[in-house]
């Protein structure tokens, strides 16, 4: 079987210090998908596995300035386990709520 294919889900650069928000990726397959989320702090870092997201989307709450970096996601077929499709999405900043403003407007 092919691999799964994965598109990123809507995301924006930047977030406001303390907010919620969530990144998610839409994915297909002909088997069961499963989903492992990555966190690196920039490109230079090693992505490292985020324990207990494991779903399409992962939830970021409360957001911190170390919230901020680089999410990617890797996505595995039960129809094609040996080939995995991981896709990242540019790095995030997350900013305090002034500044915020004035890099997203």
């Amino acid at each position: 079987s092919p691999p799964p294919t994965a598109d990123l889900g809507a995301h924006r650069p930047s977030y406001v210090l303390g907010s919620d928000f969530s990144l998610s990726v839409n994915a297909t397959g002909s088997g069961t998908l499963s989903y492992q989320w990555f966190y690196q702090a920039d490109s230079s870092a090693t992505p490292t596995p985020i324990t207990g997201a494991t779903g399409a989307t992962y939830l970021i709450a409360g957001a911190s300035s170390a919230s901020g970096g680089i999410y990617s996601v890797t996505v595995t077929d039960s129809a094609a386990p040996g080939t995995p499709t991981t896709v990242a999405f540019p790095a995030i900043a997350v900013l305090p709520g002034t500044a915020y403003t004035a890099a997203y407007y």
